[in-house]
């Protein structure tokens, strides 16, 4: 059964290519930075991140030549259904865990193509001002 990608989250980005300036990963929380050409910033967290893979969208040709097959490129977040790479994750100990409501997603920047497998929704978000300055007239 072929991989099909589903894109999420499409109301956030409307018209935007972003880049991925910043993964930080420690054991209850995966956070990517986006940043678009405009500047704007975009933070994507998971807390129950189970794996997640990286590689240079150079590198990942037929990625790039499966997704306009499933439902066409321009699309930064996608949720894949038939996932090969949980197959492999359920390969790799046996079957041996419960991996039942795991969800596999894909963050496609323009520099780098992220998957990650994980029991969470995707938590997409703008950072917002803590503090403003307002400087004297």
């Amino acid at each position: 059964m072929p991989k099909i990608y589903e894109p999420i989250r499409q109301d956030i980005i409307i018209g935007k290519s972003y880049t991925c300036e910043k993964l930080y990963d420690n054991r209850n929380l995966l956070r990517l930075k986006l940043v678009s050409i405009c500047g704007d910033v975009l933070f994507v967290n998971f807390k129950e991140h189970i794996s997640y893979r990286i590689c240079d969208e150079g590198d990942c040709f037929k990625l790039l030549f499966d997704i306009p097959k499933s439902i066409g490129l321009g699309r930064l977040f996608y949720e894949i259904k038939n996932s090969d790479y949980l197959n492999w994750l359920k390969e790799q100990n046996y079957d041996s865990w419960d991996y039942s409501g795991v969800r596999h997603y894909g963050i496609y920047a323009s520099n780098y193509m992220i998957d990650v497998l994980s029991h969470d929704e995707i938590n997409v978000f703008r950072p917002t001002n803590i503090c403003t300055v307002h400087l004297p007239k």
